[in-house]
């Protein structure tokens, strides 16, 4: 099972009513909209919005305005969708200022990826 299965899908249960707007992650001033685009397109040369949206469960429509009309940023929910689907390496590249223990871990996370990608190298499977 998947981390992102079972995650509402970006409806209105996304919204928080007493504030009387979407909540946003770009209402802080963490996120690097340019990195965020950058990074999505990164995961598929070729229909970046259709991978992004199999690996998060995040709506291609959604995904299109983030990538091709640069409008609009991730809601909560699609922003932990994405830390889900990708990490903390994702972290890295979209935060405008990284705590160390992210970076931490997403080095970490880069060495298990080599160790398996290695192992799997040595066991002729690549």
């Amino acid at each position: 099972m998947s981390c992102t299965e079972g995650l509402p899908v970006d409806n209105a249960a996304t919204r928080f009513p007493e504030s009387g707007k979407n909540q946003r992650v770009s209402d802080g001033p963490m996120v690097d909209r340019d990195k965020l685009r950058d990074f999505l397109i990164t995961r598929a040369r070729r229909a970046p919005a259709d991978v992004v949206a199999r690996e998060t469960g995040i709506p291609v429509k959604t995904l299109h305005r983030w990538i091709y009309e640069d409008a609009g940023m991730p809601t909560t929910v699609n922003f932990v969708r994405l830390v889900l689907a990708y990490g903390a390496p994702f972290l890295v590249e979209v935060l405008t200022h990284c705590p160390e223990w992210i970076d931490d871990a997403a080095r970490q996370e880069a060495g298990r990826r080599f160790d398996d990608r290695l192992g799997a190298i040595k066991a002729g499977e690549c």
